[in-house]
């Protein structure tokens, strides 16, 4: 009830104040550089801001401030009050409520493509509550890689077709400059080929939903205590590497073995070298993940996936997925076992692809 009112209020606050047409409210909410990151990029870089005052939202948009450009501290006074004095507003999640005035042109960046359910598809867990007190609009507009998602993200967000906008990511210009990652020489030095592992949360302390998936000892699939020893051993008779990039969400096991050729790594490490996460990403020989939309994204570089489809019927009914047969819009190996892993692993050290046609077809259909 509190929350209604509150939103009310904002609601209220917005509609009374007037917006100015050169004031640009950006608002980003991971924890490395990511969509907005990169729209604010290109927009300097095409001299964009001379005319306009922009506040950015976000601890990691910090490097970006100018004399025209400022960061508003997150969930501050200012940063209300610039959001709602705004014409324009670009943000990937985490947005104020329920707050929509049509007056404003509001654009939803995005996490990914939609795969899993969320907003109006959400049904099963307590984000639900969360929409049910929203307009039925969120945004004036959302980005997407091509028409394949259009309906989709009416849906989900309650943006009108025409407000679907097929601009392809932000972020994935990342994937495809041609800049050299001083993190990835300096932590696969050695290694003849190496594989970044992005799994999507399952449990989490923080999510709206927080018990998405198979419960894993690792909070990975298809690994255990047990397993991962042997697997750090059969990576290094290939000389292949494994980066494992924990989800922002999931929620950390407890885990005391010391491994040559698997590697954990956090958002911490993307942080402190001031990267985008996709500059990183691009770097590795192949992708294992799952239901998470980085492979949407790692299609473009035309290498190797995996995906990890252990637990696609427990995640089916706790989580749900937007398509009826998710299972035949994956692009990579789809693998249930241990052994099917180190298939693929095998393949991967080998300059094997046997996903390339698969891949090729859906490419086409998601960008």
């Amino acid at each position: 009830m509190v929350k209604k009112i509150l939103t009310y209020c904002l609601n209220v606050l917005d509609y009374l104040i007037p917006k100015n047409e050169k004031i640009i409210y950006m608002r980003q909410s991971m924890p490395y550089k990511d969509n907005v990151s990169a729209l604010l990029d290109e927009l300097q870089l095409h001299n964009c801001f001379l005319k306009m005052k922009v506040y950015l939202y976000g601890f990691t948009l910090k490097e970006y401030e100018r004399e025209n450009i400022k960061c508003a501290k997150p969930n501050s006074i200012r940063s209300l009050w610039a959001f709602l004095r705004a014409k324009y507003i670009f943000y990937d999640d985490g947005f104020y409520g329920s707050i929509n005035n049509p007056k404003q042109v509001v654009v939803f960046l995005t996490h990914g493509m939609i795969f899993k359910k969320y907003g109006y598809y959400t049904d099963s867990f307590k984000e639900r509550d969360n929409y049910s007190f929203l307009p039925h609009s969120v945004a004036k507009y959302v980005t997407a890689t091509s028409e394949f998602f259009v309906e989709p993200f009416v849906k989900a967000i309650g943006v009108n077709q025409e407000g679907v906008l097929l601009t392809g990511l932000p972020r994935n210009d990342y994937l495809v400059k041609n800049q050299k990652c001083p993190l990835f020489d300096k932590i696969s030095k050695g290694y003849v080929k190496s594989i970044i592992w992005m799994p999507t949360y399952r449990q989490s302390t923080v999510a709206a939903s927080k018990d998405d998936g198979a419960n894993y000892e690792l909070g990975i699939p298809l690994l255990s205590s047990e397993n991962i020893v042997k697997l750090d051993s059969y990576l290094k008779e290939r000389k292949v590497q494994i980066v494992v990039k924990r989800h922002t969400l999931q929620q950390e096991a407890i885990f005391n073995h010391k491994l040559e050729n698997i590697r954990f790594i956090d958002s911490e490490i993307i942080i402190n070298e001031h990267l985008p996460l996709y500059s990183f990403v691009k770097e590795f020989d192949a992708l294992i993940t799952d239901y998470s939309s980085v492979f949407f994204d790692f299609m473009l570089l035309d290498k190797p996936i995996c995906n990890v489809i252990d637990d696609i019927n427990t995640y089916k009914e706790k989580r749900g997925f937007v398509f009826d047969e998710p299972q035949e819009l994956l692009p990579g190996y789809l693998v249930q076992t241990y052994d099917e892993l180190l298939l693929f692993i095998d393949d991967v050290s080998k300059g094997i692809d046997r996903s390339l046609e698969t891949r090729e077809k859906l490419n086409k259909l998601f960008h």
